[in-house]
């Protein structure tokens, strides 16, 4: 099993795991941590667009959530390329040692190359993108956790959500401030809130009844204290139109 610092440290921590370590990297120096600014000011940014209703807002959390993406990024080692049917031929002369395959596309003038592409010049910052993805869980088993040890009902949970009782919140932010000496609720970094639209501005939306047909696919019946209602869904893959 391969796990960085963070993972070994909660494994430890919530699972209870003995393990020995047979050989691993280290660094004896500084850790760099000026990315933790970058993504500061990328979510302030996305905060103040959001709150305007700026749909740049949307631009701003796609790059927010590539940067574990691009970090750990694996090898590209194929490209594809596409070329007008009359320099097919001189294409695939200049290029023959890298293609893997080549097929006219139906109804074009175009043939379309799959050719090998060299790793020697990939790049990625592993070191990064795998702590970004272990932290993540932490802030994640540090609420899961908190609430199992209490006793609290956890009807679905996702990679960054959960569903659980309104009137439990307020404990287990309770007991997350006593254990971490942080507010669980807000819209700051590694905090919770709720992710359910309004119907109403300004009147609070709760899940009335629900159904869960498995990961990332469920369904919420919404509402709230103008006995307005509204439905909230996911379905991972299927278009909401």
């Amino acid at each position: 099993m391969y796990v960085d610092h963070i993972t070994l440290q909660d494994l430890i921590k919530y699972q209870g795991v003995k393990c020995e370590v047979l050989q691993g990297y280290y660094y004896d120096g500084n850790r760099d941590i000026r990315i933790r600014d970058e993504v500061k000011k990328l979510f302030e940014l996305r905060l103040k667009y959001k709150k305007e209703g700026n749909p740049l807002q949307e631009n701003i959390k796609l790059i927010l959530n590539s940067i574990y993406g691009k970090t750990i990024l694996s090898p590209i080692e194929s490209k594809i390329t596409i070329v007008n049917d009359k320099d097919a031929i001189r294409y695939a002369i200049r290029n023959y040692n890298h293609i893997v395959k080549f097929e006219g596309l139906d109804g074009s003038d175009k043939t379309i190359f799959k050719l090998t592409k060299s790793i020697c010049r990939h790049f990625n910052f592993c070191p990064l993108g795998v702590n970004i993805l272990s932290m993540s869980k932490r802030i994640m088993c540090e609420v899961f956790c908190t609430a199992e040890d209490m006793g609290l009902q956890i009807f679905y949970q996702d990679c960054d959500s959960m569903h659980i009782f309104n009137e439990d919140i307020p404990k287990l932010a309770a007991e997350f401030k006593k254990r971490y000496g942080r507010e669980l609720i807000g819209k700051n970094l590694g905090q919770f809130h709720s992710d359910f639209a309004e119907i109403t501005p300004g009147k609070q939306s709760l899940a009335y009844k629900s159904i869960f047909c498995g990961k990332k696919t469920y369904i919420d019946l919404l509402t709230n204290d103008l006995n307005e209602v509204a439905f909230h869904a996911r379905c991972k893959g299927v278009n909401s139109k």
